[in-house]
């Protein structure tokens, strides 16, 4: 345990780098400077699409349990040594370390970086002692119990998400813990029903850290019963008391027992990344691709982790008739597939921009005890492979924890590399920008050459955001081949393009220098501190209603290479509102993209184009208002000054607010 929490001293990250933790964060954040359970007024909130609105507020769409007790730890932090949640992340393209607190260079996120050891780098640390103690149920001696032990959290999805603020790994702990109890339950006497509490106890905390695991609730339920029969009444016990803490905080949230990701209503509403769907996930349009990638391709849990092949071998072998373990190896096996076959068949982003098929975090260690057998290892070529699949999962998983919010490519895969893009970036003139949709673009299977990779660059336009390019210079645009969205948005704005390669599902979308770029309907120029110019924006109507929709499509172009993301802002100003005792009535302040593409990845020359949206408040009198836009620091509140006018806003239009 010691040295498993020492290395996850020496590795947790230093900053939030997804909407994943964002999404968490923004309610512990909201819970400890605002208590209450919106995420609204937070300024994490406004970073994550990892959101639902529901009775006319943003929250985060993660179950509750792990944001409270991290508002707890939080609370202590902020309280008594004035730490606060930093917004900003951090480059993962600006150091080979990417953002390990203590090994990387810059002023890391205290708050974040003690947050994530105390409650995920500690639950790491100890369900890694206790698999290592549960190895003696096997029989199996000291040192390859600690090798098992140390190609478990080194060498499997286990160590990236220990480093980084996600509920995966504190879910792991406890469906670990549920399986060790449950085993050390089968010797009869008091001993049973205390070991039988503790199991329905962590399973049922591990459901509501993480509710893919509620395969194993049922499953382990069902082994204890058939084991136990009536005796088994101290899992059920157990189980209650993690389930009605989440359903009560679930009723304190939205006045319904269901967690907040249950409720379709809650993805739809405008911008809205995911579909108005339960947990906002819909099937793949091909399942059996989709379920191959996931479990054996390019996002595949064995091509990511292969030594969890032998894993599943060893289930196997646990399942014969005779084994004293079959019954716990069944419950093991069906919870497993159950989750497979879950995310296989409801599913269709791979869990986004991650490393690996992080769904399957959680239910790693309970496969991997079966591995402990002894008799799996008593000959030499049977060691040979299991040492040779330890060694492609350790390369693997050391990737992941430099960067386990960005994509890569496992060590082991069934299929061939894509490297007819890298090819076709090679050949193009010295003077071409490369724009790539995600994943991260450091991790596209371009295998990059220096003369290159330089100039590639990642954007996100589902996100609302779209890189228009430098006019002078040739830019290209690498897509999947099956994003269709995006290809006609770039179709749309660049009609002088052309699809110059489709292979290896990889589309190139090709736009010649000189052509016409997208324009803004109405130019106007503003100058924000020699960084950023406004070219202009497309107007919105010049009426409104109160609660109807503004939407404002801006034209920004970067000046030179700026060192942070600057939040960029729409205000509407009227006459004072009461409320506030400010002009302002309504605002959407947001990064480029919702920070999918901030203003710290910007080329020199290259225009944005971003959408900005809010609605008229209900009690906005009528009359004239005007919109206003600029740029400001989020750390400091600062906003960047006008070289050109004595002012930091730009006046965008004039509208009417009628009755």
């Amino acid at each position: 345990m010691v040295l498993f929490l020492a290395l996850s001293t020496l590795l947790t990250h230093s900053h939030v780098n997804s909407w994943n933790d964002i999404s968490r964060l923004a309610t512990v954040e909201a819970l400890v400077h605002h208590a209450t359970w919106a995420i609204d007024d937070t300024a994490l909130g406004k970073r994550t699409g990892d959101r639902v609105f529901l009775n006319g507020h943003f929250y985060s769409d993660k179950p509750p349990v792990l944001s409270l007790l991290a508002a707890g730890v939080y609370a202590v932090l902020h309280h008594t040594f004035r730490l606060s949640l930093d917004p900003t992340g951090c480059d993962p393209d600006a150091s080979p370390c990417y953002c390990f607190a203590l090994l990387c260079s810059g002023p890391p996120d205290w708050a974040y970086y003690l947050l994530t050891l105390t409650l995920v780098g500690l639950p790491s640390a100890l369900m890694l002692a206790l698999f290592y103690r549960s190895t003696a149920l096997h029989g199996l001696s000291n040192p390859p119990a600690l090798l098992l032990t140390g190609v478990l959290g080194l060498g499997t999805l286990i160590l990236p998400y220990s480093l980084v603020f996600a509920n995966h790994v504190p879910a792991a702990a406890c469906l670990m813990t549920g399986l060790y109890a449950l085993l050390r339950s089968r010797a009869d006497g008091p001993s049973s029903r205390r070991w039988l509490l503790v199991a329905g106890f962590a399973t049922a905390l591990a459901f509501t850290l993480d509710l893919g695991t509620a395969p194993f609730l049922a499953s382990f339920l069902g082994c204890a019963l058939l084991r136990h029969r009536r005796r088994a009444w101290p899992f059920l016990l157990g189980g209650l008391l993690p389930l009605a803490l989440m359903a009560g905080l679930d009723w304190w949230i939205l006045g319904d027992p269901l967690p907040p990701q249950m409720h379709a209503v809650g993805f739809d509403y405008p911008g809205s990344p995911f579909p108005p769907t339960v947990t906002g996930t819909r099937s793949a349009t091909n399942v059996l691709n989709y379920a191959l990638r996931m479990i054996f391709g390019d996002h595949g849990l064995f091509a990511f982790s292969p030594v969890l092949l032998w894993a599943v071998f060893a289930l196997g072998t646990a399942l014969r008739r005779s084994h004293r373990l079959r019954g716990e190896a069944a419950a093991v096996g069906l919870a497993s597939l159950a989750v497979a076959l879950y995310f296989v068949l409801f599913t269709d982003n791979f869990g986004g921009t991650a490393y690996g098929p992080r769904w399957f975090t959680a239910m790693t260690p309970t496969l991997f005890f079966f591995a402990a057998r002894p008799s799996l290892y008593r000959s030499v070529p049977r060691r040979l492979l299991f040492v040779a699949l330890s060694a492609l999962s350790l390369l693997s998983a050391w990737r992941g924890a430099l960067d386990p919010w960005g994509e890569a490519l496992p060590p082991l895969r069934l299929e061939t590399p894509r490297s007819a893009v890298g090819r076709y970036v090679e050949d193009l003139p010295a003077g071409a920008v490369v724009y790539a949709t995600p994943p991260r673009v450091r991790h596209l299977p371009l295998f990059p050459a220096p003369a290159w990779h330089g100039r590639l660059r990642e954007f996100d336009a589902a996100s609302g955001v779209l890189p228009a390019g430098d006019p002078d210079r040739p830019v290209v645009y690498v897509l999947k081949a099956d994003d269709r969205a995006t290809g006609a948005l770039l179709e749309a704005a660049f009609p002088q393009g052309r699809w110059d390669l489709i292979a290896e599902g990889a589309a190139v979308y090709r736009v010649p220098p000189g052509a016409d770029r997208v324009r803004p309907r109405r130019p106007l120029q503003a100058e924000f501190a020699g960084r950023i110019r406004l070219l202009g924006y497309d107007p919105p109507p010049e009426s409104f209603h109160p609660g109807d929709t503004l939407a404002v499509r801006l034209y920004w172009r970067a000046l030179t290479p700026m060192e942070r993301g600057y939040t960029a802002f729409v205000h509407l100003l009227g006459p004072v509102n009461p409320a506030t005792n400010t002009p302002l009535w309504a605002q959407d302040d947001h990064q480029p993209g919702h920070a999918a593409y901030p203003t710290d990845r910007w080329f020199p020359g290259e225009v944005v184009v971003d959408q900005f949206r809010f609605s008229v408040p209900a009690d906005a009198p009528a009359g004239e208002y005007i919109l206003t836009t600029g740029f400001y620091d989020l750390a400091t509140l600062r906003r960047l000054a006008r070289d050109d006018a004595a002012s930091d806003t730009a006046t965008l239009a004039t509208i009417t607010v009628a009755p």
